[in-house]
């Protein structure tokens, strides 16, 4: 029954989900305000699109949890507190369930988020899916819009490699990513989710491309090709831009995060054809890179 699942659901999430009312068991968690600007954002997980069969519960709940907290790391800010709505068949196994919400209480306690409520309902057999969400805080948030003509292009770790099962071994960069909002500031940010060549037009000012020097992309083991590495999409990593007279604020960044690559991959600068704007030219050529992130439709 319902009133049972939801006991036990629960008693799986443990420590991550408080009592009441900071916690579920009443009509809404009641939560404090906290400091700065409060960010919220919203992602699901659904079997046959984002997982399947061969992918363990734990790493579907863990992967729902850190493709939210991504989200927040993206603007600098620190995850706080989420819901999460499941919709699943009679057919789903109480075990399964169990695990999923284990992954996600291990991702919650990993990154200091609290599990306060959410809705559980039923669907056709075969059917299960989740949406979190994910409420966080940021003294100033870093956003999309910002960066300027002449401001350098970073990435952190590496590119490609999702289908590799990279999509559910990421850990979320927000350690880095609220590193960057107190010491370098940059003009803009968001995480890799789609792909590269998809993500990076978001940050290209007007009347600007992006030149990349597509020679030194950072690749992940085994991706071997360019487009693998711009097109393959759910890399979670943070990408950036930064002005010239501020890229002294990264020279501590290797003694910050030793064990995160960091590369300058290119520059937004002018475009040559005012008509066609906001698009990805290689650096060496000054051609078109004719390539395309994942689309969800």
């Amino acid at each position: 029954g319902e009133g049972r699942l939801i006991a036990d659901i629960r008693q799986w999430l443990g420590e991550t989900a408080p009592a009441a009312p900071e916690g579920p068991g009443d009509d809404c968690a009641v939560l404090e305000s906290a400091p700065g600007k409060t960010l919220f954002t919203i992602d699901s997980v659904v079997y046959g699109r984002h997982f399947d069969k061969n992918v363990s519960a734990e790493q579907a709940g863990a992967k729902l949890l850190k493709r939210n907290v991504s989200d927040i790391a993206a603007m600098g800010g620190a995850p706080t507190c989420a819901v999460v709505a499941i919709t699943c068949g009679k057919d789903l196994s109480r075990a399964w369930l169990e695990g999923f919400c284990r992954g996600m209480a291990a991702g919650a306690k990993a990154w200091g988020v609290r599990l306060v409520g959410g809705d559980i309902s039923g669907a056709s057999e075969g059917t299960f899916s989740a949406s979190m969400a994910l409420l966080g805080h940021a003294e100033k948030p870093l956003l999309r819009t910002g960066a300027a003509e002449g401001d350098f292009i970073f990435v952190t770790g590496e590119l490609g490699g999702s289908l590799t099962g990279w999509h559910f071994d990421f850990v979320p960069r927000v350690r880095e990513g609220a590193w960057l909002a107190a010491h370098a500031r940059p003009s803009s940010m968001m995480d890799l989710t789609d792909g590269l060549a998809k993500d990076l037009p978001d940050l290209i000012p007007e009347g600007c491309d992006a030149f990349l020097d597509t020679a030194i992309l950072p690749l992940r083991t085994p991706v071997t090709s360019l487009g693998q590495a711009l097109c393959d999409g759910e890399d979670y990593e943070l990408l950036f831009t930064l002005p010239k007279a501020h890229l002294h604020k990264l020279d501590d960044w290797n003694t910050a995060f030793p064990q995160t690559r960091l590369t300058r991959i290119g520059r937004m600068q002018t475009a040559s054809d005012p008509q066609k704007t906001k698009r990805l030219r290689d650096k060496t050529t000054g051609q078109p890179l004719d390539v395309e992130g994942f689309s969800h439709f």
